[in-house]
């Protein structure tokens, strides 16, 4: 009976196979599939404050020296996950042009360890079951708000900006230079561990944790608290949108439109097997319930004394 199960449930399973004329388009809406992201994508944005810098353009040029940065910093930096290359890399990289390409070259293992995190040869990339994560040092601020960068609602974006000088810790002030909904401020302390505070937009707030304002961590501990707090608010803004589809429905609503057209050409000739089977099993089935009751029926030959 097992078997005869198994083999119906195959024969319920749509068999795509488009015809001639449906191949091309077949081909493109596959392609079309595959460019369509399978997790919530993040992206973080890091900055070096000096002591008394005011504009973006000497902000962002401190990563032009990344060497001379402090080590503490870089150690905060590369704690977030593996240092990739851009040409390289498969997933998501912070810029939707440069994401989800084929590897057009291997990955080298002799990457400089303390490399600047650019986005454009290098971004240092995290990801689990459900996230993707790409931490980007910018170098210039022109390419601080490109349209290329990540601005969809499935993923969520998210600044850290390093206080040299606690003084310069301007909270009103900062979404105007970074222009991210949510910017946390890290200034190290004397004694090695590293002072955190957030500033989020005004308007329609999203709280969420780990991280609070006020907190002092280590920078190993700081690195995992920062990319949890960057998902989760991500993740409350989405749930809070009336129009949020998540990418798993996304996925599945474009696969049901591509194998539909094939499901229905191939349903006569699905369901005309299914009575196949069905016919020659419960055919099967008769002939053994004939045998087995005239067996029983053949009557017993008397012994003879």
């Amino acid at each position: 009976m097992s078997n005869f199960l198994n083999k119906l449930i195959a024969d319920n399973l749509a068999q795509v196979e488009p015809s001639s004329d449906q191949l091309a388009t077949f081909m493109k809406e596959l392609l079309a599939l595959d460019k369509i992201v399978a997790k919530a994508t993040h992206t973080i944005y890091t900055y070096f404050v000096r002591k008394a810098q005011k504009s973006m353009e000497a902000i962002c040029g401190n990563m032009n020296d990344f060497h001379s940065l402090p080590s503490i910093f870089k150690k905060l930096i590369f704690a977030f996950g593996a240092l990739k290359d851009v040409n390289c890399h498969t997933g998501w990289t912070g810029n939707t042009d440069t994401s989800y390409r084929e590897m057009s070259a291997q990955q080298s293992d002799s990457q400089e360890f303390y490399s600047v995190p650019d986005g454009i040869e290098r971004i240092v990339y995290w990801s689990d079951t459900l996230n993707e994560l790409a931490l980007i040092c910018p170098k210039e601020a022109l390419n601080l708000r490109k349209k290329t960068w990540d601005k969809h609602l499935e993923g969520g974006e998210m600044a850290l900006v390093w206080l040299q000088s606690w003084d310069d810790y301007k909270p009103n002030l900062g979404h105007e230079y970074f222009d991210c909904p949510l910017i946390v401020y890290v200034h190290p302390l004397a004694n090695g561990l590293l002072r955190v505070a957030i500033s989020r937009c005004t308007g329609r707030q999203f709280e969420a944790g780990p991280l609070v304002s006020g907190l002092v961590l280590s920078s190993h501990t700081l690195a995992q608290m920062l990319r949890q707090t960057a998902i989760n608010s991500a993740r409350r803004r989405r749930v809070q949108s009336d129009l949020y589809q998540s990418v798993q429905s996304r996925r599945l609503a474009k696969l049901k439109n591509i194998v539909q057209p094939s499901m229905q050409e191939a349903q006569p000739k699905q369901q005309q097997q299914q009575q196949t089977v069905l016919c020659n099993y419960f055919s099967s089935k008769l002939v053994q319930n004939c045998t087995c009751f005239f067996e029983n029926a053949r009557p017993t030959p008397s012994l003879i004394t």
